[in-house]
């Protein structure tokens, strides 16, 4: 019996990657029926997408990718796609792509096996599609994982690609999903706020003054804070995060301020200017120096009596888990920044997790706070809600704080 392994390939894998670019041009070499450039079997998306390759031993037997986009217009081979929906997907669309078996493996369920991978990377992206050429066979085999066809029959057979690829069509599926992995790839984002989130989104309804949303996201603190009455300036580093935020609002957008940026280094407000300031999933993001750059700049932005809403990762959560006894070590040691990661790799290798990570207990962050004049009216580690499994550990997984500027 045929024995396969499926395994996600990294880029700096450099030499599997060299190798899945080889079975790919030789496996559309000997595609019936099909007229493919070989010169397309590596492109530029290659180098943002996910891979994943099926052993069956030692030997490379089939390839495939999933990548992310934020419009049809971007999606690879998107001559296919066009005119072609009857519905146009949502944003962000997950795209199934270059899914190569070699000739000789072909009909044993390689395909499969690439498929499921895909979906649950998809899914866990938050995606809010996917999309797919598919023809023959694979067409049955999509539509039992849950695709359904998206493009009527007469279109397919008078498209000028389509319908060189025989009976091919275009599929789409759409995942309902309470997280979305970030389009930077700066983790994800919840659909649901947070403890501290809620606490911000109180707290803005009684604002008379502005308040700042900094790493927005989809807007999980955002939307709700302008439909509580409060003006909100949303900043991300990401322009389709905050496109996102517009579209999803329309009578509010009166009392919205999109602020794109790198915060701290990007951003400036003036003196005194708001009345509350959120900030969740960002600070470990930043190395020390910018951490203390940006809290001092959030002490000169808030208004007297403002308050300051944090949540960020600490050590304790399963991602990170390898780290910990480093980080604990260090702290022992009394290095200033203990939770610096340089090299993310060595200790989780996450689709979504950035190489540099700094992540932070209370002994870390509260000295930084009170050391620019915050009072702290709460600090505590808890488990956020919603989070993947992978991420849970032992209920310290996240470190939470309220803090305000004297009056």
């Amino acid at each position: 019996m045929t024995s396969f392994t499926v395994k996600e390939i990294h880029l700096w894998e450099e030499d599997i990657i060299e190798c899945i670019f080889r079975l790919r041009a030789m496996a559309y070499k000997k595609k019936p029926g099909i007229k493919i450039d070989i010169k397309l079997w590596k492109d530029d998306c290659d180098k943002e997408a996910r891979h994943w390759a099926v052993f069956n031993g030692n030997k490379l037997v089939a390839a495939a990718r999933l990548s992310i986009h934020n419009c049809v217009e971007s999606l690879p081979d998107k001559e296919c796609y066009s005119d072609v929906f009857l519905q146009i997907p949502k944003f962000p669309i997950g795209s199934f792509n270059h899914l190569v078996v070699a000739p000789e493996f072909w009909g044993k369920g390689v395909s499969k096996l690439l498929d499921v991978e895909r979906m649950r990377a998809a899914a866990e992206m938050g995606c809010a599609s996917v999309v797919a050429v598919v023809r023959g066979s694979r067409i049955n085999s999509l539509e039992k994982s849950g695709f359904c066809v998206m493009t009527a029959g007469d279109r397919t057979q008078q498209h000028p690609i389509l319908s060189q690829l025989g009976p091919g069509t275009v599929m789409l599926f759409a995942f309902p999903s309470q997280t979305r992995g970030t389009i930077n790839r700066m983790g994800w984002s919840s659909e649901l706020p947070n403890k501290y989130s809620q606490e911000f989104i109180r707290f803005a309804e009684t604002c008379t003054a502005p308040v700042l949303d900094i790493g927005a996201a989809y807007g999980a603190a955002t939307i709700p804070a302008l439909m509580n009455g409060a003006q909100v300036y949303a900043n991300d580093l990401n322009a389709v995060h905050l496109d996102d935020i517009r579209l999803r609002v329309k009578e509010e957008q009166s009392r919205l301020i999109l602020v794109q940026g790198r915060f701290p280094d990007k951003l400036d407000f003036p003196l005194d200017f708001f009345d509350a300031i959120h900030a969740s999933n960002i600070l470990h993001f930043l190395r020390g120096d910018e951490l203390v750059n940006g809290i001092t700049k959030i002490f000169k932005w808030l208004r007297p009596g403002g308050n300051l809403y944090l949540m960020l990762s600490t050590p304790f959560a399963g991602l990170f888990k390898k780290f910990i006894p480093v980080f604990m070590e260090r702290k022992k040691l009394g290095v200033k920044w203990p939770g610096e990661i340089e090299n993310v790799r060595e200790y989780t290798n996450h689709y979504l997790i950035p190489d540099f990570m700094h992540l932070m207990d209370e002994d870390v962050l509260l000295p930084v706070l009170q050391d620019n004049g915050f009072i702290i009216e709460k600090a505590e580690k808890f488990t956020r809600s919603n989070l993947p499994a992978f991420y849970a550990f032992d209920g310290r997984e996240n470190l939470g704080v309220i803090a305000r500027k004297p009056a």
